[in-house]
């Protein structure tokens, strides 16, 4: 049971990007796994849990990376970033709020339809400004 799965267009050939994006794929998959077997609300919780924390760790290491070459559009991809922690913590918030009646499948979509929209054009937009970097070091 898969909701998304990892294909090479997902690759931005930077290992550390590309394996967080791999582990991101899987917390999504994770989760949509619990969702359809039923799992209780402390399983579901963990697994949103340890999705807001690679998220974070994830967004923290990306941004670092965007600065330390002066990708030029970061301010704009940092602001994408926190938009999607924001649209996060407000699907955990309401699953706190009321598990009973939460639509795990819905966030499971939102998170799926943002991952390859995210990779895909904002990710594999600062690609250029790495190849760029390599030839001026």
């Amino acid at each position: 049971m898969t909701a998304i799965e990892w294909s090479e267009k997902y690759r931005t050939g930077l290992p550390d990007i590309d394996k967080d994006h791999e582990r991101l794929f899987a917390l999504v998959n994770e989760l949509h796994r619990r969702a359809e077997t039923g799992a209780n609300e402390g399983d579901l919780r963990k697994v949103m849990e340890d999705l807001l924390e690679y998220v974070a760790y994830h967004f923290s290491r990306e941004e670092s990376l965007l600065q330390s070459i002066g990708y030029s559009d970061f301010d704009d991809h940092a602001t994408a970033h926190k938009a999607l922690e924001k649209h996060l913590t407000s699907y955990v918030d309401r699953f706190s709020a009321d598990p009973e009646s939460f639509d795990t499948q819905d966030f499971v979509s939102f998170l799926v339809d943002w991952l390859d929209k995210h990779i895909m054009v904002v990710d594999m937009a600062y690609l250029k400004s790495f190849q760029h970097f390599r030839v001026r070091v």
